[in-house]
């Protein structure tokens, strides 16, 4: 009895030892359960401060991306205004500077037409005065008029005048027609037809040789030499292409040629009808 007392004592005594034990053992692995737990959170913590950061750096990059994008757009086209403000600088002094050789060349050509007007009256007058004196003897001409010596010698002073003039003349016509250029665009607008008169017109002669026209994005500008309204008629044609042919007269080669659509009115410029110059 006393031996089976022991061993039941001895057998409590390692019951309450193990169990001892196993709750030590337990508390450990719940010690490093919460260390590990803690650990794992301190990572999870970082790697989402981690992710937090890379996507505020993601946003700014982004952000200065898109700064840099619309400088480069407006830089851009600041450049192209720019661009387009000197271009359209460049075209109106060349306008204008073609406007003032035009008013110089016109000039030139009245003063040469006027030298040679007045050189074609003085001959005139000259071949007047001395054509009748053929036929008339010599006691009958009056004493105040010139010697023959001194007609001969006028005669020969006003032929030389007038070959000097016709060559400025030509000279000058030479100069006008290489400062308006060897080639030349004209643009003529024919009236709109009963049946085009009811869609109204798209084109507008804004300024000289300037024709714009109207579509559905808005005016275009188109430049020629010179541009004719359905108002110019055909002696304004015949009277702009005229001094081409006293560049024929000078020996040069010219040609004039009409370009267009059916029924632009290629023919009728080029022709004229019966009233016309120069037909």
């Amino acid at each position: 009895m006393r031996r089976l007392e022991q061993r039941l004592s001895e057998a409590h005594a390692l019951e309450a030892k193990n169990k001892e034990e196993a709750i030590k053992w337990n508390k450990q692995l719940l010690e490093q359960a919460t260390q590990e737990g803690k650990h794992l959170k301190d990572e999870r913590d970082k790697a989402t401060d981690r992710m937090h950061a890379a996507a505020l750096q993601v946003r700014d990059l982004k952000r200065a991306q898109d700064r840099m994008a619309q400088e480069a757009r407006a830089s851009k086209a600041q450049a192209t205004l720019q661009a387009l403000g000197g271009f359209r600088k460049r075209l109106v002094d060349s306008r204008q500077a073609l406007r003032a050789m035009r008013r110089d060349q016109d000039q030139m050509m009245e003063e040469a037409n006027a030298a040679f007007a007045t050189v074609s009256e003085e001959i005139a007058s000259y071949c007047s005065f001395i054509a009748p004196m053929t036929f008339q003897r010599p006691e009958q001409l009056h004493t105040e008029r010139l010697t023959q010596q001194q007609l001969a010698k006028g005669l020969k002073h006003m032929v030389a005048k007038y070959r000097a003039s016709s060559e400025m003349c030509r000279e000058l016509n030479v100069e006008v027609q290489n400062l308006k250029g060897s080639m030349r665009v004209m643009c003529r607008v024919r009236p709109l037809k009963e049946n085009e008169q009811g869609d109204g017109t798209i084109l507008n002669f804004r300024e000289e040789g300037v024709v714009s026209v109207h579509d559905k994005n808005g005016p275009r500008d188109f430049q020629f030499d010179t541009a004719f309204g359905p108002r110019h008629s055909q002696d304004d044609v015949f009277a702009e292409a005229s001094p081409l042919l006293a560049t024929v007269a000078d020996g040069f080669n010219v040609s004039v040629f009409a370009y267009g659509p059916t029924g632009s009115g290629k023919t009728f410029t080029m022709v004229g009808d019966k009233g016309s110059k120069g037909r």
